[in-house]
């Protein structure tokens, strides 16, 4: 069954079950998703395998909120970026 607004795919076909899903998220739910995180990783600082665990989510979480207020701010100047959106 396909599903457009969550696409799966397998990121190695060598191994079952290694799949991947895209999930579509609001600049804001992005920052509040950050920052529970933030807080979740400092709460568990004396784990440090935990807070790497944490830290990485949060960065890659980071890179996609980026993009996003970049995208944003683009179309608000009234510049194009279509090869960065899907319509």
């Amino acid at each position: 069954m396909k599903h457009p607004e969550m696409p799966v795919r397998r990121y190695n076909p060598d191994k079952p079950g290694s799949f991947q899903i895209a999930v579509w998220f609001y600049d804001w739910e992005l920052s509040q998703l950050i920052g529970l995180i933030r807080d979740c990783a400092k709460k568990h600082a004396k784990n440090k395998a935990h807070e790497k665990h944490l830290k990485k989510i949060e960065k890659k979480l980071g890179k996609a909120l980026s993009k996003l207020l970049k995208i944003e701010l683009a179309d608000l100047k009234g510049i194009k970026m279509l090869d960065e959106v899907i319509e």
